[in-house]
């Protein structure tokens, strides 16, 4: 007979249904998800549950680079999502992080207010790109109705000290911006058309900036003079003019209070800063007192004034772009120089740059020398060399310390580039 098989009750039927359901409720960034477990069984790994992870984001987070966390802990790829997540009422909360390269939350959607603003920046940029070409064609085309706008502008010159002048065609600064009743502490009158920086600029005695960059500035028309007579005055920007030859800027030594020099863009062939016979003979060598940067980036300039070592406070040197065959050694004087940049210096070898530069610059953790004829094994091999990279080392320390990825320019001299291409 055969054997006897026992009848399933309708209470099995019904506990067999109302078997739970287990899920891991998944977030990353603002999004939430969740993935049921097959069959509610708890012996599916972590790395099963990575799988079903790269097949639900978009972008695909891959499983290299994902990184599972459950209650602030790591989960193990290899381990059971039981023996390392916590079930509550069926459902457990996993975070997922996304290493780099590894896809990410898709970005939440702009409001309203995010669309405006961005249609109203790519109005406004795609006006000044229309006006600055029509400018560039017919600068003359702007001066009607200039008078009307001149007078506008002087009203609101005298409430801010502050006198805008730029991108207007102007060939002269106008007279109202020199009233005696103006307290002027900012000037720009970049991207016009001056020849020459006039020399009633001796009556703003309280300004601290002076913008004359862009505009057709001649080294005949800057009255040196005059510009050292400004004793509130920090910045003057000369960039992107005609100046070309030699640049007397001696005179500018003199003045006590100015903190940046841009020289950036012209046709100077070299910086006269020789401090003349009565100067030495008087002690007085007082040379740039608070000058911290100096810039004369895209010119001619084949040597960079020794005098400049003079300078207690000038920290950083852009001289990229030019002809520099060499380095003075009496930069190392300047106690606070920290970046020298002499990038794209064809000119510019390994026998330029002074072991007295390297050894005792004690501030000097930055020399880039990118584009230049410029050695690295030979630079390494001089002497001062242990020194400075002991410097860019602690300038770098915390980079290097967190194991985080370092730009391209963080600690690259340059000349490790023409190595590796060498061999």
């Amino acid at each position: 007979r055969p054997p006897r098989v026992p009848m399933a009750s309708p209470g099995d039927a019904n506990a067999e249904s109302q078997k739970p359901t287990l899920v891991v409720e998944v977030k990353h960034g603002k999004r939430k998800f969740e993935i049921p477990l097959p069959d509610g069984l708890l012996d599916c790994t972590v790395e099963w549950l990575m799988c079903q992870i790269e097949n639900e984001t978009d972008p695909i987070v891959m499983r290299k680079h994902q990184k599972l966390l459950s209650k602030g802990k790591s989960l193990d790829a290899k381990g059971t999502i039981q023996s390392q997540c916590q079930f509550k009422h069926g459902k457990t909360v996993v975070m997922l992080l996304a290493s780099h390269g590894g896809g990410g939350a898709p970005p939440a959607p702009l409001t309203a207010g995010q669309v405006a603003l961005a249609k109203s920046r790519a109005a406004k940029a795609k006006n000044a790109y229309e006006k600055r070409n029509d400018f560039d064609e017919n600068p003359m085309k702007f001066v009607s109705g200039r008078a009307q706008n001149l007078e506008s502008r002087a009203m609101t010159w005298k409430t801010t000290g502050i006198v805008g002048l730029r991108s207007l065609a102007l060939t002269d600064i106008p007279a109202s911006a020199f009233e005696s009743e103006l307290s002027v502490r900012v000037v720009d009158v970049s991207g016009n058309l001056l020849a020459a920086v006039p020399r009633s600029v001796s009556s703003w005695q309280f300004v601290v900036k002076l913008n004359f960059s862009s505009n057709k500035i001649t080294v005949a028309g800057v009255p040196w003079k005059e510009l050292t007579g400004l004793p509130n005055l920090t910045c003057l920007n000369l960039a992107h003019n005609l100046l070309a030859g030699c640049l007397p800027i001696r005179g500018l030594g003199e003045m006590p209070k100015l903190q940046e020099l841009v020289l950036d863009g012209n046709k100077i062939e070299s910086l006269d800063a020789t401090i003349g016979d009565e100067d030495e003979d008087s002690g007085d060598t007082f040379f740039f007192p608070a000058l911290t940067s100096l810039s004369f980036a895209n010119n001619l300039v084949t040597d960079i004034p020794p005098e400049f070592g003079k300078c207690d406070e000038l920290e950083l040197v852009d001289g990229s772009g030019n002809l520099l065959t060499e380095i003075p050694a009496d930069l190392a004087n300047a106690s606070k120089l920290k970046t020298l940049a002499l990038d794209r210096n064809p000119t510019l070898t390994t026998a330029g740059i002074p072991s007295e530069l390297l050894l005792n610059a004690k501030a000097l953790d930055y020399l880039s020398v990118h584009q230049c004829s410029v050695s690295m094994e030979a630079l390494r091999e001089k002497n001062g060399w242990r020194e400075y990279d002991a410097r860019r080392i602690r300038r770098a320390g915390k980079v290097l310390a967190s194991k985080v990825m370092l730009g391209k320019t963080a600690f690259d001299e340059g000349g490790d580039t023409e190595r590796i291409r060498r061999h």
